[in-house]
């Protein structure tokens, strides 16, 4: 994986280079989270994406400044990106900027629909903001991220038209 900065090419989940790279560490406190990084290195040949769940577009389900997380793990040459998972496309332009501000990595965003989950009776409630995913995705791509999915209620059709778009692109940058 090369540099990702912004001008680089964007990557979707079908353009993922290795599988085993592209599993999600969801890493709650610092601890866990450096331990989860230093647990890397008795694989040398091992890589990891390591994302967080995003409650605003500042902060990580449990409290934490994006920042200082993404900060945390720059430092780990197996932690090959970082970024967010399973949240709000809302809050994604804010936790991109963050996440870019603090690493050298490969910034990566897999936004769930922006619905809510009510654990209790068990249904999702609200209108998803993924209806313009690819569109979104390209904002995202603007901010700085370089891999792109999607997570909680996204759908097959929203990942094809953000392929659909990295390919277009992909082929603008060639000629």
């Amino acid at each position: 994986m090369t540099d990702s900065r912004p001008g680089q090419r964007p990557h979707s989940l079908a353009h993922c280079p290795d599988p085993a790279t592209g599993s999600r560490l969801a890493a709650a406190q610092p601890a866990r989270r450096a331990a989860l990084a230093r647990l890397l290195a008795e694989f040398p040949g091992a890589a990891a994406w390591i994302s967080f769940s995003c409650r605003d577009g500042l902060h990580n389900s449990q409290g934490e400044l994006l920042a200082d997380c993404v900060a945390a793990l720059d430092g780990y040459a197996q932690v090959v990106a970082v970024g967010v998972n399973c949240t709000a496309p809302e809050y994604i332009d804010s936790l991109v900027e963050q996440a870019q501000a603090h690493t050298a990595k490969p910034v990566l965003v897999y936004p769930n629909s922006g619905e809510q989950y009510d654990a209790t009776h068990k249904q999702w409630h609200g209108n998803p903001s993924a209806s313009h995913f690819a569109e979104q995705a390209r904002g995202w791509h603007a901010r700085g991220a370089r891999l792109i999915g999607g997570c909680c209620r996204t759908s097959p059709d929203d990942i094809a038209a953000v392929n659909r778009w990295a390919t277009a692109l992909l082929a603008s940058e060639a000629r």
